[in-house]
């Protein structure tokens, strides 16, 4: 990683912009692997988090993607419970909503933070093992969904948005447990810059001697995907349509699926508009992830820290007629996610990963003891010593009091293959090597198969006929809007 921080730091030293109109960097690695040196001691941290990415477009920001030309790059990393808060609660404790007890983004018993903190996940993350190993860490942006703006176990500072989701305008900001602040609509207070700036102080206030974690989690870019203003009109050349976008045939999907009427021409339109603001909400993403690095060389940390970017979960822009998460599909499942640091071989990961697997591997590239979780170390993928074997991620979902209704379901996906029982009784079973686009469902072709798969979800832990939740809406109701 040190060749990118220290570009990165020339950069920021000339003030140089980078920022573009077109996806023109490429983060196709270089024919020769590179692998970077051992660590003395324990490593540094920086986690970036961003906030419904999709996969596919690192490469419309420059700086991330040359961070990930240098680090392992996994081609197949699911999310198991494909909402926000869900997935920030598997990526801090290693564990899947049937063991962490958090489904939904909604405060109460089994969603948000109130969720996070009923069912005693704050006691049991990875981050509390880092810091009673003497790691300073520090969490900037979004923590969880309807935070209250209280000190947290485990972090040694937080500046965090307060209740709802978080904003890119007009937010409430809680600094360690003090009453927060509110900030407005003037571009100083955009929220992607205010991160930014503060995690950089962060990392400046550091003695030299504590290892650290940094923890960086902006709103961008979440609907309703507002740019900052340098970056207002920036456009791309990429599309958001797949194969699979306004499917004309849905006869094979289940009841939701069905219900759903094509899109107009209009909506397109519409959906047009939002990628090219998602895509430059992402552009000061990457302005900030250029000033980290940049910080990390001039205090000496370009070759001990690993530096982990993944977002929370995808989001299907209309693809089989949806336009939301939560749904088992690829686009709604699957992340942009990188590791690069010491000893990283540089390179595609075909292997199936998962958020499940963060924590377990950032105590083992730590060196200290692990902690119980549902997911694995990814060590061995990360300096090619070795695999990992597994039947795959589960997918989990649970349909709560939202707009947005998919009825309860348990699956699981693999390289190959993606499985999903409804509490319905619906279920569907796509050959990804032949069909990525996820436009005919086997279940009913291939009866071995879909046993098999079902077993193994079960076996995960996963039974959609026990997971808490309310009865679906009558088929119809609930249809996703393409507006924000």
């Amino acid at each position: 990683m040190t060749r990118t921080l220290v570009a990165l730091a020339f950069a920021a030293a000339l003030g140089a912009c980078t920022r573009g109109t077109s996806n023109q960097a490429s983060s196709a690695p270089s024919p020769a692997q590179t692998i970077k040196p051992p660590v003395q001691g324990h490593p540094n941290f920086v986690i970036v988090l961003t906030d419904d990415q999709v996969v596919g477009t690192l490469a419309g920001m420059p700086n991330v993607a040359g961070l990930a030309a240098e680090g392992a790059r996994f081609a197949n990393a699911i999310v198991s419970n494909t909402l926000c808060c869900p997935s920030r609660t598997t990526i801090l404790t290693g564990l899947y909503s049937h063991d962490s007890g958090v489904y939904t983004n909604q405060g109460g018993a089994d969603g948000g933070y109130l969720g996070f903190i009923r069912n005693g996940d704050n006691r049991r993350t990875f981050v509390r093992h880092l810091q009673r190993a003497g790691y300073r860490t520090g969490l900037f942006g979004k923590y969880l969904n309807h935070y209250d703006g209280t000190q947290q176990l485990g972090w040694d500072t937080i500046h965090a948005f307060v209740g709802g989701d978080g904003a890119y305008y007009d937010y409430d900001w809680s600094i360690d447990g003090r009453p927060p602040i509110h900030h407005g609509a003037d571009p100083v207070d955009y929220s992607t810059e205010v991160i930014g700036s503060e995690a950089v102080n962060w990392l400046r206030s550091l003695g030299p001697n504590s290892p650290f974690l940094l923890f960086v989690a902006p709103y961008s870019p979440h609907s309703a995907m507002i740019p900052s203003p340098a970056d207002i009109g920036k456009t791309t050349s990429s599309s958001f349509r797949t194969a699979a976008y306004n499917e004309v045939d849905a006869r094979d999907k289940p009841a939701y699926i069905r219900a759903l009427p094509l899109w107009p021409e209009t909506t397109t339109a519409t959906l047009e508009a939002m990628w090219d603001r998602q895509y430059a909400t992402l552009l000061t993403v990457d302005e900030r992830v250029k000033n980290i690095g940049a910080t990390l060389t001039t205090l000496g940390h370009a070759d001990d820290t690993y530096f982990i970017f993944l977002s929370d979960n995808g989001y299907t822009w209309g693809d089989h007629r949806w336009i939301f998460k939560e749904v088992p599909y690829d686009r709604s499942v699957r992340v942009p996610f990188f590791i690069a640091g010491p000893e990283v071989v540089s390179g595609r990961v075909h292997t199936v990963v998962g958020n499940v697997d963060i924590a377990a591997t950032v105590l083992d590239l730590a060196g200290l003891s692990p902690m119980h979780t549902d997911g694995v170390s990814l060590e061995p993928l990360l300096t090619r010593t070795g695999g990992i074997h597994r039947a795959g991620i589960l997918l989990e979902h649970e349909d709560f009091n939202n707009v947005y209704h998919v009825p309860t379901y348990c699956g699981i996906r693999n390289e190959d293959w993606m499985f999903t029982r409804y509490a319905t009784g619906e279920e569907e079973l796509y050959d990804l090597l032949h069909d990525p686009d996820e436009l005919r469902n086997i279940v009913n072709f291939r009866p071995r198969r879909a046993t098999q798969l079902r077993a193994e979800t079960y076996e995960a832990g996963c039974d959609p006929a026990l997971v808490p939740g309310v009865d679906s809406p009558p088929i119809g109701e609930g249809s996703p809007s393409p507006l924000p």
